[in-house]
């Protein structure tokens, strides 16, 4: 902004122009304000007189409005320095000349303050032009700071033509030219004032942290001990300024501008708000007291001295609580929620979240009310509540938009994007990460652009655009400031190049990571072998694979988590197959699947993952073909009774692997008497398994940004390590009682027991793995394992019925029966001799055919009534946790009519039509994994 007309005499300029001002023309108050109840003081000016209104507030933010005698505003005033501060606006009078000063409070109804308002006619200032000038600049940098509150708290009466960054940006451009103008002695106090407002702007609304630490700064030596209260205000502004630079700053780093490493920012800032605290309690100042302390416990959290910034929260939220701040009470819980999830306790971080949202309401600071709600889903995303966690980001993104807040609506978008991620609708999931990304930009969010390009370069990689993946996986790298991270990106960034089939580039990205950054850390060197050991496996150099799992298993047992261990276990497996070692190949997929209870309740997340599937199907996938090797040995070699025991134990494995939770998991493995009888074991069991997926979830996050050499990574896994003691006992405790009760269901490969059936009943189960297709049919005295067509074959042919079931305008009737018979063909002609005396069927189906009405199916029969609904009562279930015997025969009543007349004239079928709408959102909660950068997006607002 340049102020025109300031050329003045040398003598002139010597004189202040707060002292050329003189005294006011009128005089009001101190007016009461409480809560966001208006008050009003009715002035008596002169007309035409042009006038200069301040309103110096105290304990209750405000917003100024001028009134004229129709009171209708004709001036509006805010302030960044809240709470305290000056408001300017200027106004001319008008006939008849009658204004009105309003003042409306913007904070709880319990905050009490006062405000007092003094009118200066600027017909003193007839002589100085340069003080007209710079009152002009203030009064209009005030409104304008009115203008961006009004559209960012979403009171904006036009919002889409509006812009509150432009708003905010015109008045920061006020304040600063009114600094550089008020260059008199005697303006020293003024200047550092208004410093201090452009402090406020550039750290509230902007969000430039380095321009705030520097107006802060300047205000605080302008101000000096004459101002002892506002030097105080700017001092603490710096040093908040200082925690954000600080906090995202690279560890081991020198944060630019200061020369000194964050740790060292970061405990220079504690130290001043230290100082600033005992001087607030030693003058009674008990708000701006507990304002300190909230930011003291936030250089403990960037630090990671959890327990101290737990302690540090504690304090604050106490005094506030004291004095009936109930939003800054809610705010020193947030970062109090903070600190726990730090330390791994995720449930209790939850807990303070939802009780600190509460508290937070969406005015009169959107943002604080938006930063809490996001937190929330967060935590309730990282604890695996994703229905939760969409509905709360769905309104985060609302009223984000409603205000023009756009990092919280970049992080609301990503937090909706990541939880279809975890509820398995990658489609959707892609949808609103790509909105995130077009929002956070890296200015004004290079962090959050970082985190939202890892997770697209998985989804992008899973759904075959491997490309894509390794260009977000470049720009993501060039956005890495923590070396940690920057591994990790590469290691991801490694395994997307192989799946583009460009498998010795792959190798000589690994390579460069193993050699340098991760020599320093024992675990992510780790970490970046057993991506080699599966390349090599891809690579057909199964051997070399097995050498880089033997360095790197022990430190992912000693340091990492259950699902690394799981990752290990499961590739030994596939390179012990491959060197003809089917017997030690079975033994280590089983040892991957003995963490499967731990790894279902991991948390979902796509930002680190570098596998391309969810874990534990494959590891099923594997066990069942090393298990049919073994079947078919024991066929050919006439043992009978071996091979009956093998196909059991293969069913139980395939039934398994469709457990969603933990009591799916009981109800296949353990009678009703038994799970009644150890209810509390299992209960335990799961929270221990939950606690430890927190603690991992944490861990994750930390390694992320400081490597696993963290003194408190180190700590978490020691917390990882007793949580998983504990379970290993409560498991212990189950697996002895299960065993004398003589009722456990899976024992081991060659002890599988099956699922009780009533007579006329076959259960049929349907496996489409990765190499092959099978089906098992139980009988009450039988069981029977066969190989199908390939799953491709199986799979295709599945979706072309459903196909013809749905599209009965261009598909024609002899179509849908062709696809009919040509499915029954092939999934239950193999197996029709064991089923034809069977009267009801229980089928559970897998992947494509979820998708299929079995009663549908064609019989290849000369007779009319060839549909499987007319010789036999079929049942859909989802695995055996739903006992048959408890399932009710259908009614048959005019069946063979019903379906020819549905098959030939039906536009829909609500099985099928319902399983398509489904499919996507069933949830395999296995596709877990930790992040490693949501602590940092977890925002800490301070006052």
């Amino acid at each position: 902004m340049v102020l025109a007309g300031w050329a003045t005499p040398r003598a002139a300029a010597s004189v202040s122009c707060t002292a050329a001002l003189g005294a006011p023309a009128v005089a009001e108050g101190p007016l009461k304000t409480v809560g966001m109840e208006p008050v009003a003081a009715d002035l008596a000016v002169v007309p035409g007189h042009t006038y200069l209104i301040q309103v110096d507030e105290r304990d209750n933010d405000a917003l100024v409005e001028v009134l004229d005698s129709k009171r209708q505003a004709i001036a509006r005033a805010d302030h960044p320095e809240r709470r305290t501060g000056t408001r300017r606006a200027m106004v001319t009078a008008a006939d008849p000349p009658s204004l009105v000063v309003r003042v409306t409070g913007k904070e709880h109804a319990g905050a009490s303050g006062a405000a007092t308002v003094r009118v200066f006619d600027l017909a003193a200032l007839g002589t100085r032009p340069d003080c007209i000038a710079i009152v002009k600049a203030l009064a209009a940098a005030d409104s304008d700071y009115a203008a961006g509150e009004e559209i960012s708290s979403g009171h904006s009466a036009s919002p889409a033509r509006s812009d509150a960054r432009a708003a905010f940006l015109r008045a920061a451009e006020g304040y600063a030219a009114a600094v550089s103008a008020l260059t008199a002695p005697a303006d020293r106090p003024l200047r550092g004032e208004t410093a201090l407002a452009l402090a406020g702007v550039e750290y509230f609304d902007l969000q430039d942290w380095a321009k705030a630490a520097e107006w802060a700064e300047a205000a605080s030596e302008a101000l000096g001990p004459g101002d002892s209260y506002r030097q105080a205000r700017a001092e603490a502004l710096a040093a908040a300024a200082w925690i954000e630079l600080g906090s995202a700053a690279p560890p081991g780093r020198r944060v630019p501008g200061y020369g000194v490493h964050s740790t060292e920012l970061l405990a220079r800032a504690r130290r001043l708000l230290q100082r600033l605290s005992r001087f607030h309690s030693q003058r009674g100042e008990r708000y701006d007291a507990g304002s300190q302390l909230t930011n003291i416990a936030l250089t403990y959290l960037y630090e990671g001295r959890y327990p101290q910034c737990v302690t540090a929260s504690q304090s604050a939220s106490q005094l506030f609580g004291a004095i009936h701040e109930t939003l800054r009470r809610a705010l020193a819980w947030q970062n109090e929620a903070l600190c726990l999830w730090g330390l791994g306790r995720l449930p209790e971080a939850l807990r303070r979240l939802d009780r600190a949202r509460k508290d937070i309401p969406e005015q009169p600071y959107p943002k604080l009310h938006l930063a809490a709600v996001n937190n929330t889903a967060l935590a309730s995303y990282a604890l695996g509540h994703f229905d939760a966690s969409l509905g709360l980001f769905d309104r985060a993104l609302a009223f984000a938009q409603e205000v023009q807040a756009q990092r919280d609506e970049g992080q609301s978008l990503y937090g909706i994007g990541v939880s279809y991620y975890a509820l398995g609708d990658r489609v959707r999931a892609r949808e609103f990460l790509e909105r995130s990304l077009a929002i956070r930009t890296v200015a004004l969010d290079g962090r959050g652009r970082m985190a939202t390009l890892r997770a697209l370069a998985t989804i992008d990689a899973e759904q075959g655009r491997v490309e894509n993946a390794i260009a977000f996986d470049r720009e993501a790298l060039s956005l890495a400031v923590a070396p940690s991270a920057a591994a990790r990106i590469k290691i991801q960034l490694a395994a997307h190049t192989a799946a583009a089939g460009r498998l010795t580039e792959a190798r000589a990205q690994l390579d460069e990571v193993i050699s340098t950054r991760a020599k320093a850390d024992s675990l992510i060197r780790a970490e970046a072998l057993l991506q080699r050991a599966a390349l090599l496996r891809e690579m057909s150099r199964p051997r070399e694979a097995l050498a880089d799992l033997a360095a790197a298993r022990p430190p992912l047992h000693r340091l990492g988590g259950v699902l690394e261990e799981f990752e290990a276990d499961l590739e030994q497996a596939r390179a012990l197959r491959m060197i003809g070692r089917p017997r030690a190949a079975l033994a280590a997929v089983e040892g991957a699947l003995g963490h499967s209870d731990a790894v279902r309740l991991q948390s979902a997340n796509p930002e680190l993952r570098a596998q391309l599937q969810a874990p534990l199907r494959p590891a099923y996938d594997l066990e069942l073909e090393l298990l049919r090797e073994r079947y078919e040995w024991a066929i050919a070699a006439g043992r009978d009774k071996e091979a009956d025991a093998i196909a059991a134990a293969a069913f139980v494995s395939a039934d398994a692997s469709r457990a969603q939770s933990l009591g799916d998991v009981a109800a296949q493995k353990y009678s009703p008497a038994v799970r009644r009888a150890l209810a509390s074991e299992f209960q335990r069991r799961e929270a221990l398994y939950r606690e430890l997926a927190a603690r991992q979830f944490a861990l994750d996050a930390r390694v992320d940004r400081s490597g696993s050499d963290d003194p408190h990574a180190r700590h978490l896994m020691s917390d990882i390590a007793e949580l998983e003691r504990q379970a290993d006992a409560v498991n212990t405790v189950i697996a002895s009682r299960a065993m004398s009760a003589g009722t456990a269901r899976r024992e081991g490969p060659g002890r599988a027991s099956l699922p009780s059936l009533p007579a006329d009943t076959a259960l049929v189960s349907y496996w489409l793995g990765s190499e092959s297709a099978y089906a098992w049919v139980v009988l009450p005295r039988a069981i029977h394992w066969t190989r199908l067509p390939s799953p491709a074959a199986v799979a295709d042919q599945a979706v072309a019925f459903h196909h013809s079931l749905t599209r009965l305008v261009d598909v024609p009737l002899e179509r849908r029966l062709h696809d009919a018979r040509a499915l029954y063909e092939m999934i239950m002609r193999p197996i029709e001799p064991w089923l034809s005396g069977a009267r009801q069927w229980v089928v559970i189906p897998d992947g494509a055919l979820d998708y299929v009405p079995f009663a549908a199916l064609a019989m290849p029969d000369p007779k009319a009534d060839s549909f499987v609904a007319t010789r036999h009562d079929v049942a859909i279930v989802a695995g055996t946790s739903v006992s048959p015997s408890r399932l009710r025969r259908p009614r048959r009543s005019r069946r063979s009519s019903r379906l020819r007349m549905w098959i030939s004239s039906s536009d829909s079928t609500p099985r099928a039509t319902g399983s398509c709408r489904s499919i996507g959102q069933r949830t395999d909660s296995s596709t877990l994994r930790p992040t490693g950068s949501w602590m940092r997006r977890f925002r800490s607002y301070r006052p």
